[in-house]
């Protein structure tokens, strides 16, 4: 068979594309390959940095200012933070000759890895009460950064019901607790409510009504907001132990007794504070 001069050609830029095409490939695998690092935490400090102003075209205004120094740097290897995420995006200003003209340049930073620390609290009493969960402050590294808060709870709640009224009278009752954590608002979804217990009836000969109720929650997993993380970033840089409040109470009504009493009625639970952060 033989090949035309321009069947060599075709052929020959089919094999160029491949090899662009590859080498495309290979550099999107390196790029994807160098987007971490090894990496050691930067002390906590000051530094004199070049601060944006006023943006502008060619040139922008910058200001030199004292700033925080910290975080995380990329070293050769055996970095004291291990393996740090590279954010390529990052961005510094220099200063361009004499006065306050200067120009932005590309400043790839190391992210530190984020680190978690828990803690377990067991709370069982009589409603309504409220009660803590935290973690003390030297569990976390000086000038940390809270990235995340999480909660894991279950709870189980128990009440008598003693009611006393005339024979044949009708009657109802409903029960439940209700749970809150403060500061308000901080998880989603909020904590939920215990399910409510109703019983109606009719009044027996006896002249009284008895149940006792028993309600255990699954496990429910609750995400701080930006509400959460602030919260415990402030406790944190107050130096206090960085913790949530949580409460319970009863809510209870009867009708149909000439008296009635929701006792005792308790509440349990356990409770996993999970907090992440950036050292």
């Amino acid at each position: 068979m033989y090949w035309s001069e321009q069947s060599i050609v075709d052929t020959e830029r089919e094999h160029c594309s491949m090899i662009t095409k590859s080498v495309v490939v290979l550099a999107a695998l390196v790029a994807v390959a160098v987007a971490q690092c090894s990496c050691s935490f930067v002390p906590a400090g000051t530094a004199s940095q070049v601060v944006l102003v006023t943006p502008g075209s060619p040139f922008s205004t910058c200001v030199e200012e004292v700033r925080p120094t910290g975080g995380c740097a990329c070293v050769e290897s055996g970095g004291d933070a291990g393996t740090c995420d590279i954010d390529s995006s990052a961005v510094r200003y220099e200063f361009i000759g004499i006065g306050s003209s200067c120009q932005e340049v590309s400043n790839p930073v190391a992210l530190c890895p984020s680190t978690t620390v828990s803690a377990t609290c067991y709370y069982d009493d009589e409603v309504a009460w409220v009660t803590t969960c935290g973690i003390a402050n030297n569990q976390f590294p000086t000038g940390a950064t809270i990235t995340g808060v999480t909660l894991e709870i279950t709870q189980t709640d128990n009440v008598t019901f003693t009611g006393t009224g005339v024979e044949d009278t009708a009657y109802d009752i409903t029960y439940s607790t209700t749970n809150l954590i403060a500061p308000a608002n901080a998880f989603d979804p909020a904590w939920p409510s215990t399910a409510v217990k109703e019983e109606s009836g009719t009044i027996g000969q006896s002249g009284s009504v008895n149940f006792f109720a028993s309600t255990i929650t699954g496990l429910v997993t609750l995400t701080g907001n930006q509400v959460a993380i602030d919260h415990a970033q402030a406790d944190f840089d107050a130096g206090n132990i960085v913790d949530f409040a949580f409460a319970t109470q009863q809510s209870g009504t009867s009708n149909g007794f000439l008296t009635s009493l929701f006792f005792p009625a308790e509440s349990a639970v356990n409770i996993v504070l999970t907090i992440t952060y950036s050292p």
